[in-house]
């Protein structure tokens, strides 16, 4: 009863965490199923790595705040209640 296809696809959700249902009973036979859903899989995480790559190149970007601090040669000094 055991197939490669029904192995990959056992690999394949869990390496996608899809979750484990009940099999679909419209994949008896149909070895375009597993291609598909790979394909979607692998495009979702190429989606997914651009996303975090973007915020993430947002938010650590050092440059933008580097030109909004100025330094002064003289120091300014107040003494607040004392």
């Amino acid at each position: 009863d055991g197939s490669l296809t029904k192995a990959y696809m056992l690999s394949l959700e869990t390496m996608m965490t899809v979750g484990y249902g009940v099999p679909d009973p419209y994949f008896k036979g149909c070895w375009q199923g597993p291609i598909v859903l790979t394909l979607q899989m692998l495009l979702q995480m190429l989606i997914s790595a651009l996303l975090i790559g973007v915020i993430f190149q947002g938010i650590s970007r050092p440059q933008s705040r580097a030109c909004t601090i100025l330094f002064s040669n003289k120091a300014a000094i107040q003494k607040i209640n004392g």
